[in-house]
């Protein structure tokens, strides 16, 4: 049975607001004016340094959530995150809107104590460090070294690199650099005229690391007093003309998808040949990472079972496109609308039964997506989708329905129509969080209600119509949800019986 909430009592909140200084434990200002009923004492993330202890009452804290919209509600929007790291989001982004980058960050840098020893040493404020050179065409040096450097010693380059700060890419890489190895250094060159170190690659993750994770050093490759217009051309090329190609978004599941084989083979290796639950191998990850592997694995299965449409088509190696170029594809779905899809449809939390146990439904759910799939087959790609014939009017149809930002529009109203279909049939409502797919396989009756959905939904006038074909076009979604409100298609219509 699941513990009761605890209510504190009224003496209990006053020792917990005078354990926090009366200050809201997210944003740390005063709850002076506040009524009780204004001030929220939840249980905290207990491995919050500053929270832990042996009594249940150490792991509350107070939080502004008045409902007055003149005064703080700091309750809100936390959504599933921990109080911990919820409180950490909005100090790192409160101090991200002080600044535009490392240049804000770090104005004005400490000069070094520098001195080269020989040609393999040097000793910098103090600390001996191995100096390396890569001589550049046979004969020029290139001395540089690698070493952790003190904060107070760094500046932005702002002769070589002017990027922006993007405050989107910063916290995400804040809350990874926490948990994982920081695969690469900041780069910057040691200024001998200045006696200065000048950042000019890197600076995300020096500002991700200063500020997110508070540290006092970071891992550098610093040149010696190099060539300061080399630097430029190379630095310019790096990100052009030599940029790598970013990884795939297929690319990444496929690896996320081998991570999870490589530990499942760590759980049988410490504990024999046993059946074993995705709980059981996913214990201790995040409840984002969890998703993310669930549904990576799904995919994979999906891709590796064969030919499932008209016997001889694959979904994925057939209809879904991983390019994302703007020319004409050769398959109709993007591989971004195919994941989305796919993850709407599924359970994406692990489960707690072994695959052998009948209350398992990963196998079913397997089946059941290879129906709503056929679906999506046989109405809107089979006889229509041709790129060999691009003008021809049925491939122009098919190409309608695949449009990015109309895919974007549909696929929650099917879904819904889906689940809504359901629910009728079995006179049962779904969770919110419970995935349609992941139960025993559909009945024939029930296949025969989702293919009448995909029926109403493609073959709908609204496609063919030429007034339309603009709106399919359009770049935002915007457009196109009107046009379907006004022609009435939503999870009702799709979902209604003859």
């Amino acid at each position: 049975m699941s513990k009761e909430r605890r209510i504190l009592t009224d003496e209990e909140k006053k020792i917990v607001r005078e354990k926090y200084g009366k200050l809201c434990y997210i944003c740390e200002v005063s709850l002076d004016g506040y009524a009780d009923n204004e001030i929220q004492y939840d249980h905290i993330f207990s491995h919050a340094s500053e929270i832990t202890g042996g009594e249940d009452l150490d792991k509350f804290a107070p939080i502004h959530a008045s409902s007055n919209p003149a005064k703080k509600n700091c309750h809100l929007g936390k959504g599933t995150k921990t109080w911990y790291d919820y409180k950490e989001e909005l100090r790192i982004k409160s101090k991200l809107k002080k600044i535009t980058g490392l240049k804000d960050l770090c104005k004005d840098a400490k000069q070094c104590y520098f001195k080269k020893i020989s040609d393999t040493e040097i000793v910098l404020n103090g600390k001996h460090i191995q100096l390396y050179n890569q001589k550049l065409f046979g004969k020029e040096d290139n001395l540089y070294f690698f070493d952790d450097i003190d904060v107070d010693y760094i500046e932005n380059d702002n002769l070589i690199q002017l990027r922006p700060l993007d405050e989107d890419k910063i916290l995400p890489l804040t809350l990874h650099l926490r948990g994982s190895v920081q695969l690469l250094p900041s780069i910057g060159r040691l200024d001998l005229k200045e006696n200065k170190i000048k950042i000019f690659d890197g600076q995300h993750k020096a500002v991700a690391q200063i500020i997110g994770n508070e540290k006092k050093s970071i891992p550098c490759i610093i040149f010696v007093d190099p060539d300061i217009s080399s630097l430029q051309r190379t630095v310019f090329d790096a990100h052009s003309k030599f940029l790598q190609q970013r990884y795939k978004r297929s690319h990444i599941m496929d690896k996320i998808a081998e991570q999870y084989k490589a530990k499942v083979e760590q759980w049988k290796l410490a504990h024999g040949d046993f059946p074993y639950s995705e709980m059981d191998i996913l214990k201790g990850e995040s409840k984002a990472q969890r998703r993310k592997i669930i549904l990576a694995s799904i995919l994979e299965e999906l891709s590796s079972c064969g030919a499932f449409i008209d016997g001889k088509y694959n979904f994925e190696t057939d209809f879904v496109d991983i390019t994302k170029k703007k020319r004409a594809r050769h398959n109709p779905m993007l591989w971004d609308n195919y994941e989305r899809l796919v993850s709407l449809l599924v359970n994406l939390e692990p489960v707690s039964e072994t695959s052998v146990l009948p209350n398992n439904y990963r196998a079913d759910e397997i089946g059941n997506l290879k129906y709503i799939l056929g679906n999506v087959y046989w109405y809107a790609i089979k006889d229509k989708w041709n790129p060999d014939n691009p003008d021809s009017e049925a491939h122009q149809l098919a190409v309608r329905y695949f449009y990015d930002k109309v895919f974007e529009v549909y696929v929650p109203i099917i879904v819904k129509a889906l689940r809504f279909s359901y629910e009728q049939k079995t006179d049962r409502a779904l969770r919110e969080d419970e995935g349609l797919c992941y139960r025993e396989q559909f009945s024939e009756d029930l296949k025969k209600r989702f293919a009448r959905i995909f029926e109403r939904l493609f073959r709908h006038g609204i496609w063919a119509n030429p007034m339309h074909k603009e709106i399919f076009r359009a770049t935002t979604s915007g457009p196109i949800a009107d046009l379907f409100s006004k022609e009435g298609i939503d999870y009702i219509y799709l979902a209604k019986l003859e």
